[in-house]
């Protein structure tokens, strides 16, 4: 009876981390992160932090969808290192979230510069916005802000780099 009640609980533990990780980076999924959208009250972040890797849709056609895969296991290993496993998110294909609780704006400066700066040391290239938490606006709201900032940052990196244009 014990050896059912233990088998019930790792089967419990595992389907939960499989509904919560994606399973190729290792970090929270779009699931998890929508769940703390919609449900979490107290989550109170200074800082959205929204990632897009540059270049994915390329190096998938020219170089396979393990060289893809590739990269972006890199870029979410930099992006928890830098902001910590249980505030990094998997949101799509290519895009990343994190919530920063430090409210020193310019540790999270510095924080952003060093993920392009290691994205760049592989050759990658990622566009980061990010906002602040003011006036206690809405979860959904702050990551729309850092999401604007992103794709401001995306679009003068494919016009600065002559890059195909955005999707």
């Amino acid at each position: 009876m014990s050896k059912v009640k233990f088998q019930n609980i790792y089967l419990k533990r595992k389907y939960q981390y499989l509904s919560e990780t994606d399973v190729l980076t290792g970090l929270q999924n779009r699931n998890h992160y929508e769940y703390i959208l919609e449900h979490n009250q107290n989550y109170h972040p200074s800082y959205c932090i929204y990632m897009d890797v540059n270049g994915l849709h390329e190096l998938n056609n020219n170089e396979g969808h393990m060289a893809g895969d590739i990269m972006l296991k890199y870029i979410a290993q930099i992006f928890c290192r830098t902001f910590g496993e249980h505030s990094c998110f998997r949101v799509g294909g290519d895009e990343f979230v994190a919530f920063s609780f430090d409210e020193d704006k310019d540790q999270l400066l510095q924080a952003i510069a060093y993920l392009q700066h290691e994205a760049n040391l592989k050759g990658y290239h990622v566009s980061i916005g990010y906002s602040a938490m003011h006036n206690n606006i809405s979860l959904e709201k702050l990551v729309k802000e850092a999401e604007s900032m992103m794709y401001e940052e995306k679009r003068k990196y494919y016009e600065e780099n002559n890059r195909r244009k955005m999707r």
